[in-house]
């Protein structure tokens, strides 16, 4: 495919033109594309990446660890093929903090629904302990994965980040999330991991979209997120004593034991 001309050190790279996509609820996707997950640890470019393949800002990016919680899921084309990409919150596991642990069930439960796992480094740092961690759940794990360091901005930051390799992947792919670099070679990787697709697979919506859509709304840590859990009859959201754990809307399908169906959308606090 086509790659991007390179532009000078610091000059920002436009964002490459795509369909325009769309969030979707978070169990739409369950055998129909295949599911493409970034994960990595605190505040290291996963939903700025999220954002540049979807082409649109779905996830709140802040220069700050821990903006997001819960898991965002969305269309996306990659090399050519229809996916549905998930953005994770941190991957932090010696945390003790409660919201930080529940994220962590968050980012394993992401893992068993992917394909293809984006395991995300930082290149302008020496590995951390968090990374070491990811590396050995990554392992474990059935998904292929294709290892980036972002944030390599110029050569010297990919050539830096060459000792990441202590890792023991066979290729790590230096990328800027943030001004476009190296990431149609990793379209490419992700692509070539992805399943085939079955004969006769559907690309379309697993869902129908004229479902009526239930919004809750409240102040904070008055209960929506554990009411949407409730409902689910699964943690799907993250539930911590503390006000504001919720930062993003996440919209849900739910199913009744009838047949009727739903859209939850979880709401920040008013």
């Amino acid at each position: 495919m086509a790659r991007a001309k390179k532009k000078p050190v610091g000059e920002a790279e436009e964002a490459p033109k795509r369909r325009r996509q769309k969030a979707l609820p978070a169990d739409a996707m369950r055998g129909v594309r295949p599911v493409v997950a970034i994960v990595g640890r605190p505040n290291i470019g996963k939903s700025t990446l999220f954002n540049r393949l979807v082409g649109e800002r779905i996830a709140i990016v802040e220069d700050v660890a821990g903006v997001t919680r819960d898991r965002h899921y969305a269309d996306a084309v990659l090399g050519g093929r229809d996916v549905v990409l998930v953005d994770t919150g941190g991957f932090d596991p010696e945390s003790t903090d409660p919201m930080r642990e529940g994220i962590t069930r968050h980012v394993e439960l992401a893992l068993r629904e992917a394909d293809v796992v984006v395991a995300m480094l930082d290149a302008t740092v020496p590995l951390t302990p968090a990374d070491r961690a990811a590396a050995e759940l990554l392992r474990r794990g059935k998904a292929r994965v294709v290892w980036v360091a972002n944030k390599a901005d110029d050569k010297n930051r990919a050539i830096g980040s060459l000792e990441h390799y202590e890792l023991g992947m066979d290729e790590l792919l230096p990328i800027s999330a943030l001004h476009g670099r190296g990431l149609p070679e990793m379209e490419d990787a992700i692509a070539a991991a992805l399943p085939r697709p079955s004969s006769g697979q559907n690309d379309g919506a697993a869902y129908d979209e004229t479902v009526p859509r239930v919004a809750i709304i409240g102040r904070p840590n008055a209960g929506k997120s554990s009411l949407t859990n409730r409902l689910l009859g699964e943690e799907r959201q993250l539930v911590d004593a503390r006000p504001g754990t919720t930062v993003d809307p996440i919209d849900t399908l739910l199913e009744r034991a009838d047949g009727r169906r739903y859209m939850l959308i979880n709401t920040t606090g008013i």
